[in-house]
């Protein structure tokens, strides 16, 4: 849902090709365009078809134009960045000047030089310079508002009605899902963000770094809800050692992960030429980090699969459990690696985490589909573990931590359903 505003750079009024310098104005704006680009795209004469990458200087200043014409300057008052430009016979890689996450003024006025391009010219003659100016469909952001509201009602019903009919029992009797789902539906309101609006009334930093933080834990908490799940069902003395190998493994990711969205904002709002490939060093530390972990991840809960399929296969209640938990696990795993996959392409790794103009959702499908999945799954998840309408909340039958208490008896009700030596493994 990107829309696309193409200036020549033939066409600016005393700008000399390829140098410039180009007084280039953006087309008018509200804050429901969210964010802003401005990319580069170098149209060249390469008769020999050779390919070549070369580095060139962009310096540019970015003002503001306020309601009275007045022009405010964003940021610092001149930015000098190195860029690379890479070709292939006539056809040059778009190159993305400046980014705006935060539309404070209705239009904005930029100044651009492009030192090192004069070499380029002199060997393959630059014909043209397009300076594309790309942001959201308002329309589309209204869309999001709807449907994040819509969503956020959505949670709150959910949890209302699931928590009125859970209440009747005693905390004691619930099950680790049962107790899961509350939690998974309190921060699936957050994933859905009730102070999403205020993005564009405010235009805070702050507004866009909760968002970050709201997403962030839903996503994660989740990701330890399955780790706990697989394995709390052969493992029913759940004490501090069970719980803290997978929470410092999800918690370091969530923080990685975190920390590289919230750099981006904070230094998109600094500096608007920032580029995360070209002035971070530490981005790559915290990428190859996350991308670590969340090996370390998907092969620790391979093994949790593995090994709970193996030892409760003679438990048939506990089987079915076990089933549905991982059988709902893959699948809402395979529909968001899909939808994430048509999102941010084979750069997901690399761009899932920072403000880049391919980020963005590509249609209104693609957009609900991504939310649509997370919310139906805890709303499911919420319906199938829901006490029956029919028990007798007097009488110890739900299945919690006390599971093994009501199948096998008082006597191992707190013990591990595996041996005493495989249960030192277990974690």
């Amino acid at each position: 849902m990107i829309e696309e505003n193409i200036q020549l750079g033939t066409n600016v009024s005393g700008a000399k090709i390829p140098q410039g310098p180009f007084l280039i104005r953006s087309p008018r704006l509200s804050r429901y365009n969210q964010q802003v680009w401005m990319s580069l795209r170098v149209l060249i004469e390469n008769k020999e078809k050779e390919a070549f990458n070369k580095n060139f200087t962009v310096l540019l200043s970015v003002r503001g134009l306020s309601a009275v014409s007045k022009a405010e300057p964003v940021g610092k008052l001149w930015h000098n960045r190195t860029r690379n430009i890479e070709c292939s016979e006539a056809q040059c890689k778009d190159l993305i000047a400046l980014h705006l996450g935060y539309l404070s003024y209705n239009m904005y006025l930029v100044n651009i030089s492009l030192a090192g391009l004069k070499h380029i010219h002199e060997s393959y003659k630059i014909k043209d310079i397009l300076f594309i100016w790309s942001s959201i469909n308002p329309a589309f952001t209204q869309l999001e508002v709807v449907f994040r509201f819509f969503f956020l009602l959505l949670s709150f019903l959910v949890f209302l009605v699931f928590g009125s009919q859970i209440k009747k029992y005693p905390l004691r009797d619930w099950s680790m899902e049962q107790r899961w789902i509350c939690l998974l539906l309190l921060l699936l309101a957050l994933y859905n963000n009730p102070l999403f609006p205020l993005t564009f009334t405010s235009l805070t930093l702050l507004s866009g770094i909760l968002d970050a933080i709201f997403q962030s834990t839903f996503l994660f908490s989740l990701l330890l809800f399955w780790l706990c799940a697989i394995h709390g069902l052969r493992q029913t003395h759940r004490n501090l050692k069970f719980y803290l190998p997978k929470l410092v493994l999800v918690f370091t990711m969530w923080l990685a992960a975190l920390t590289m969205e919230v750099t981006q904002e904070v230094n998109q709002v600094r500096d608007p030429t920032y580029s995360y490939q070209i002035n971070s060093s530490h981005y790559t530390r915290f990428q190859t980090l996350f991308i670590l972990l969340l090996f370390i991840y998907v092969l620790y809960a391979i093994f949790l699969v593995v090994k709970a399929f193996t030892e409760l296969r003679s438990m048939q209640f506990i089987q079915t459990r076990l089933r549905f938990i991982t059988g709902f696990i893959v699948i809402i795993v395979t529909l968001s690696t899909g939808i994430v996959y048509t999102k941010f392409g084979t750069g997901i790794l690399e761009d899932n985490f920072i403000s880049r103009m391919y980020t963005s959702q590509n249609s209104i499908i693609q957009f609900v589909a991504s939310y649509a999945v997370l919310n139906l799954y805890v709303y499911m998840m919420a319906y199938m573990y829901s006490p029956c309408g029919q028990a007798i909340p007097s009488n110890n039958i739900m299945m919690g931590e006390s599971d093994e208490e009501v199948l096998y008896g008082d006597s191992e009700a707190r013990k591990p359903l595996n041996s005493a030596i495989e249960d030192e493994d277990s974690d």
